[in-house]
C-alpha cells in the first residue's frame, strides 16, 4: 500500500526517466505524457485522473512493470544523476 502511495505522487516525467519499462503503461492506455511539455507538472495521480483512468489501476500497473524489471519502487535511487 505504501508502494502505491508514493508511486501515485510521484512526477510522471521522473517515473518515465527513473523506470523507462512504465512508458509502454503510458501508452498503451494511450496517454500523451510521453513528449509532453506539461508532464512535469503532474503526478502519476493526476494524469491518471486527467484521462479517465482508475488511479488504483493505473498505479497497480505501473507497478506491476516495475517489480518485473526487477526495481523495488521505495528503495529505488531517486537521486540518480541526469
Amino acid at each position: 500500500m505504501l508502494d502505491e502511495i508514493i508511486l501515485a505522487d510521484l512526477n510522471v516525467v521522473d517515473v518515465m526517466k527513473r523506470w523507462p519499462a512504465t512508458i509502454a503503461v503510458f501508452q498503451q492506455h494511450k496517454m500523451a505524457c510521453v513528449g509532453c511539455a506539461v508532464a512535469p507538472f503532474f503526478s502519476v495521480a493526476r494524469a491518471a485522473s486527467i484521462y479517465s483512468i482508475p488511479v488504483e489501476q493505473f498505479v497497480q500497473e505501473l507497478g506491476e512493470v516495475i517489480a518485473s524489471a526487477g526495481v523495488d519502487t521505495i528503495s529505488a535511487d531517486s537521486n540518480s544523476a541526469s
